[in-house]
């Protein structure tokens, strides 16, 4: 299946393991995709990096970062602006 998106200047793609969605806390409650787009949504304005320290940390004040039952694996693109036709190859 191929899936076309239009991006606009400044949007974030990000790529992520299950590991990242799937820490839990103390009561074993997933720390899930709607936390996951939450945290994305208040601290996605920076650059990659920054997005993603902020991602983590809120994530480790979630599960406490104690227990790891799986790898937590981060990928993400900015997309800073469209190509010009000089610049195609």
């Amino acid at each position: 299946t191929t899936h076309s998106v239009r991006l606009s200047v400044d949007d974030l793609i990000v790529i992520y393991t299950d590991g990242l969605v799937e820490m839990v806390d103390e009561n074993d409650e997933e720390y899930g995709e709607a936390r996951l787009l939450s945290s994305l949504n208040t601290h996605g304005e920076g650059s990659v990096t920054s997005v993603f320290e902020a991602l983590m940390k809120d994530a480790c004040a979630f599960s406490g970062c104690q227990r790891f039952d799986d790898d937590v694996c981060l990928a993400g693109l900015r997309f800073i602006r469209p190509l010009r036709e000089d610049e195609i190859a």
